[in-house]
């Protein structure tokens, strides 16, 4: 296990040594520190203070106790409930275990490859332990206990606000939480909307970013109408570290969570149902999107008229209020469609207090909209392989010794990522991209690929789309007795080929074809 003790390894080690070591960094006064002592002060007062609720003082801790929620159709049911009091099992533990990768995110004491291979004669403190917790409530302070690393969020980092802090866990914490997980996986595709597509099963992150373009690319393209457009993205400061434990224990308790397991975006929808903001439907047959969320990123769509920044601003702010979070107002920023005038957009954004942009930027590691070079677009991606591969160059490395890296074949991959989409935007009609898709363009995506058809009005992300519909729909058929739905004359089901029917034939085009 580990690295061959080699030439190359060392090298690499100290190299990874040097360039990891912070030598300066400014203060808040824009002063360079160059004191080991006195950096490593700066660290430690910034992340402690950091850490802290914005809500600290005596009279703003209770304000969650005078404040209720409505959780109409999102209470968990009594199926949940047993789902998530029943005891755990033995089996569950070791599952959990399995399930830790080897070697990644080292914490304190091993890494969890030593608890898969030394199974057998740990198995039984360690389920001991976690029945303990999962019973009690109770963990022992050296299982809380983690190393915190510091990731640089740009290329040459000189404050200490430009590094994101990582915690790294100990095993054990580790093994509870995918206890708990694993329990949880089973209830929340049931009781999380369709407008956050983060930690629920089916869902992936390229849904959040084909619906946030879909979206923008139909703001960014209103140029007529009275009613102006709008997408707030807003960026929360150290969202997952500020979040007071009274909060999340009043939204477990609203939503009927057993006591021993003790995100919401039950604002936001209230605001919507109650015609306080208006979210925005890309066609008539469109559902309504007021807001999207991926893990903590969000974006709000809504129609910017007065009274509804107004309350969604009123509503960012009170949820801040009660939950510990602070609006990174440095980072948000709004865009407007271009039939709002100059009036109304210093206007709204005044009272969002944001920047506004001609577009949502980078979202989710990938650009949302686009110029007229995707070259352009893309070139940041190019420009990191290759400095990784040049960075390979200066390592001693034989020319036989640089083969066999394990690079898959890009081209390839990205083909096969984008054939699943298709195949899960077709058969998953129920999901908010596929309702979206369908409303917009009035054709099912491999339908559009079938035919081969493109037209102007499509955002380039259908239009990419369905030129892999294409070539999917040349190499899939239709296989009979499956109980599902062919269509006779689009689909390949007889000879691997479509049938023909002469004119004026009455043909039930889609219906259930059995053996």
């Amino acid at each position: 296990m580990g690295d061959s003790s080699s030439n190359l390894f060392y090298r690499s080690t100290k190299q990874r040594s040097k360039h990891n070591e912070i030598y300066l960094n400014k203060d808040e006064e824009d002063h360079w520190v160059s004191e080991k002592k006195g950096i490593q002060k700066q660290f430690t007062e910034h992340f402690l203070k950091l850490f802290r609720s914005s809500n600290q003082e005596p009279q703003e801790r209770h304000c969650i106790h005078n404040f209720e929620i409505k959780w109409e159709g999102m209470q968990l049911n009594l199926t949940h409930v047993r789902i998530l009091d029943s005891p755990f099992s033995n089996e569950e533990i070791k599952r959990a275990t399995f399930s830790i990768a080897s070697n990644k995110s080292p914490g304190p004491v091993t890494p969890g490859e030593v608890f898969s291979k030394l199974w057998e004669p740990i198995s039984s403190d360690i389920t001991a332990g976690v029945h303990s917790f999962l019973a009690n409530q109770k963990i022992l302070r050296e299982w809380n206990n983690t190393f915190i690393t510091l990731i640089p969020k740009v290329a040459n980092p000189t404050s200490v606000s430009e590094f994101r802090p990582i915690s790294l866990c100990n095993v054990v914490y580790k093994i509870i939480s995918k206890c708990l997980t694993i329990r949880l996986r089973q209830i929340l595709p049931e009781i999380i909307g369709p407008y956050q597509s983060a930690f629920v099963q089916g869902r992936l992150m390229g849904d959040a970013g084909l619906v946030a373009h879909e979206l923008i690319t139909h703001i960014k393209r209103r140029k007529n109408g009275k009613q102006p457009l709008a997408t707030i993205k807003i960026d929360m400061n150290k969202g997952y570290d500020r979040i007071r434990w009274d909060f999340l224990q009043k939204v477990l308790q609203g939503m009927c969570f057993p006591e021993k397991m003790g995100s919401n975006d039950h604002g936001i929808r209230d605001l919507e149902e109650a015609k306080l903001i208006k979210g925005i439907k890309i066609a008539r047959r469109a559902p309504s999107v007021s807001h999207f969320f991926f893990a903590d990123d969000a974006l709000f769509f809504i129609q910017a008229d007065k009274d509804g920044c107004n309350n969604l601003k009123a509503t960012l702010e009170k949820f801040c209020d009660i939950s510990g979070e602070v609006v990174n107002l440095s980072k948000s920023s709004i865009i407007f469609s271009p039939n709002i005038s100059d009036e109304e957009r210093k206007e709204r954004k005044d009272i969002m207090a944001v920047t506004i942009k001609s577009d949502i930027g980078i979202y989710l590691g990938s650009p949302i909209s686009f110029s007229n070079s995707k070259t352009k677009d893309f070139q940041f991606l190019c420009d990191k392989v290759s400095a990784r591969i040049s960075s390979w160059s200066a390592s001693t490395l034989t020319q036989a010794g640089m083969g066999g890296l394990g690079i898959r074949n890009v081209a390839m991959f990205n083909r096969a990522m984008l054939y699943k989409y298709a195949w899960r935007c077709d058969k998953q009609k129920q999901d908010l991209l596929s309702r979206l898709y369908s409303a917009k363009y009035g054709i099912l995506l491999l339908q559009a690929g079938g035919k081969g058809v493109s037209k102007p009005h499509w955002s380039w992300g259908f239009k990419g789309m369905c030129r892999v519909a294409t070539e999917f729909h040349k190499e899939t058929r239709m296989k009979l007795g499956t109980s599902r739905d062919i269509n006779t004359t689009g689909d390949k089901w007889v000879n691997n080929s479509e049938v023909s029917f002469k004119a004026n034939t009455s043909v039930q085009t889609r219906q259930k074809l059995s053996k």
